[in-house]
Parts: structure tokens; sequence; C-alpha cells
């Protein structure tokens, strides 16, 4: 059986209302944008890179630099961030914050999405938000407390590590300098000993040989003194024995000052040329240790060179992290 005309018509009819619905809903679509009624997502790219170093073409090391781009993940979503983006001008008084029911931290915590592909330079922050123009502020917040607390930060350490290694630079220097000047007149000092050492042997071993030829001279002249005493005891008092032993006991005690006088001189000389060699041996140990600190402070010197090139060449690197595009 055939359908009638005016089924027909009444079924085209129903087909081209359910059409005109179908094109409306597309162009209004099309008007507010595929997404429409969806979150928008506001993104920034970073690229954490390795820049070549001055000298040349070097091997980048997979692992270190795996490790270095995941921590600046961790530090983009650290406290240390998120608290600096919250003190950007305005943000806080972002009613998307605002309507958070917890802390805006806390907000920021849940919801900000850092993303950093395997085998990829590039990092994205990342937030979702009902009105674009808010999340793309809360975005570019994040990067700029990031670049100003933690790349700008590495950038002010490196410069205050400068300063630092250049100072103590400068008095390791001056320390070298006058440890030098010390060694050296200790050499000088004890080179003039040793110049005179043998002269000084010499003339302690004839000095020796005459304090004890002094001293037995004394014990002589006091056992001449002890028998002109015996006699003068046992002569008369006005005898010509006595007279003789007084004579006798007089030239003797004056033989025996003039013997006590040079056996004194004779030993303080010893003495001084003693004191001298222990001088001599004293400088040469101290000489000694004033080489090794010397050369203990040459070794600590050139590693704290090397560590101030390191910085210094760093310092004239471009930065490992720049920030590609801003949410907009």
């Amino acid at each position: 059986m055939k359908p009638s005309n005016n089924n027909v018509i009444r079924r085209l009819w129903e087909l081209g209302g359910v059409a005109v619905i179908i094109v409306a809903t597309l162009a209004i679509r099309a008007a507010l944008g595929d997404d429409a009624g969806e979150p928008k997502e506001a993104t920034a790219t970073l690229r954490v890179g390795t820049p070549q170093r001055p000298e040349g073409n070097v091997p980048r090391d997979a692992n270190l630099y795996e490790q270095y781009r995941r921590t600046q993940v961790e530090l983009l979503r650290s406290d240390l961030v998120l608290s600096g983006a919250l003190r950007e001008e305005g943000i806080l008084a972002l009613p998307l914050l605002q309507a958070a029911k917890e802390s805006p931290k806390k907000w920021l915590q849940d919801n900000l999405i850092v993303v950093a592909p395997l085998g990829s330079e590039v990092v994205q922050v990342k937030l979702r938000g009902d009105d674009p123009a808010q999340a793309e502020k809360v975005v570019n917040a994040v990067v700029d407390s990031y670049v100003k607390n933690v790349v700008n930060a590495e950038h002010t350490d490196r410069l205050n590590t400068q300063s630092i290694f250049e100072t103590q630079l400068r008095n390791m220097e001056k320390l070298l300098s006058a440890k030098r000047d010390a060694l050296n007149e200790l050499q000088v000092q004890a080179n003039r000993v040793v110049g005179g050492r043998e002269l000084a042997r010499e003339h302690y071993a004839n000095l020796d040989r005459l304090l004890t030829d002094v001293r037995q001279r004394r014990l002589d002249l006091d056992m001449k003194v002890a028998a002109a005493k015996t006699r003068l005891a046992k002569a008369a008092a006005d005898s010509a024995q006595s007279a003789d032993a007084k004579l006798e006991l007089a030239v003797a005690e004056a033989q025996g000052e003039v013997l006590q006088k040079a056996r004194d001189e004779l030993a303080a000389e010893l003495h001084e040329i003693s004191a001298g060699v222990d001088a001599a041996g004293r400088h040469w140990a101290d000489a000694a240790q004033l080489t090794a600190d010397i050369r203990e402070l040459e070794m600590a010197r050139s590693k704290l060179s090397d560590r101030l090139n390191s910085i210094e060449i760093e310092l004239k690197l471009p930065s490992r992290v720049t920030v590609l595009e801003r949410a907009k």
C-alpha cells in the first residue's frame, strides 16, 4: 500500500525541523567555540635545556639532565613558587581564587598542572577554569614567580658565590705572600748559620779545650792556695816563712780570680754558640713547616681558582630555563 501524499509531506516537515535544530546547534557551538560549557585551559610553555659550554660541544649527561628537569617541575609546584605567585599584584583578588573553598595556595596545589613530556625539553604549566582570562593571569603569575624566585635566584646565588670566592682568593694570595716572605727570611738566617757552622764547630772545640785547661789550672791554684794557707798557719806571724806564704797566697788568689773570669767568659761563649746552633735547627724546622703550609695553600688556591673560573663560565652562559610562551 503506498503512503498518502499527506503522510509524505508531514514526514518531510519533521525531517526538516530536525535538520534546522541540528544546524542551529552547530551554529551556536561554532559561535561559542567547540568546548562551549567546558572549562578553558590556560597554558604557558617553558624550555628547560642544557646550553652549550663555551669550550665546545660537551655531551649531555642524560641522567643528570633528567634529574634537573624533574627538579624544575617540582619547583614549579613548590610552596616557594606558589606563595610568590599569590603575592603577584591582583592575583589574590581574582574571583577564581576568592571562590575557592580551601586556601588559595591549596587550591593552586590541587588544580595547577605541570607537564614535562619524556624526551622533550618542553615543560608546560596549565590551569583549567571557566574564565580563561583569570586562568591565564594565575598561570603567568606562577611562571613569573618561578623565574623570579628560582631562575633569577640561581643567577644571584652564583654572583654571590663568585664574590665570596674572589674575596677568599685575595685573602689566600695575601697569606701566601706573607708566608713566602717569612720563609725567605728564615732561609737567609739558616743559611747564615750554616755558612759559619764549620767555623763555629771548630771554635767551639777550641773553646771547650781552653775551658778544660782553665778548670784544671784553677784546681791547681786551689791546691796551692790551700797549701799556702797551711804554711801560713804554722809559721810565726813575723817570720820569713809567713811572709812568703802570704805572698804566695795573694798571687794564687789573684790568678784564681783571673782564671774564674776566663772560665765564665768561655762558658758564656760556648753557650752562645750552642744557642746559635739550636736556633738554626729551629729555623730549619720552621722553614719546613712553612714550606708545607705554602704547598697546601697553593693546592687550595688552585682548587678555588678552578671553581671561580667555572662559576664565571656559568655566568656567561644563557639561562637553562626560557619562557617560550606565556599563557594567552
